[in-house]
């Protein structure tokens, strides 16, 4: 028998954007499926740094601050003024 099952959203990428904007449509109520030609978690850099104003963001979509995030190991390296936050995919993935 075929497979029927439907979702509202369909992501290419399952990285830091992708992963996000997946976590929140679920949460918004849609059937979301996510597909990236790797296998999670992975260690990749993201780019290997995000802004003070990133990490903002994710305070309010994840409740997160910066020292959080150090706790849980996601954030394991910040520079000083302006911050800069160093990070690995697999540590970003574990907070969704």
């Amino acid at each position: 028998m075929p497979d029927t099952t439907t979702y509202n959203v369909i992501i290419a990428d399952g990285g830091p954007a992708g992963s996000t904007a997946g976590y929140l449509l679920s949460k918004a109520g849609l059937r979301v499926l996510i597909i990236d030609k790797s296998a999670f978690p992975r260690k990749k850099l993201c780019g290997g740094l995000i802004t003070y104003k990133t990490v903002k963001l994710l305070e309010r979509v994840f409740g997160e601050t910066a020292a959080s995030l150090k706790e849980k190991d996601i954030i394991n390296y910040e520079s000083c003024l302006p911050p800069i936050f160093c990070f690995l995919t697999s540590s970003f993935i574990r907070l969704i």
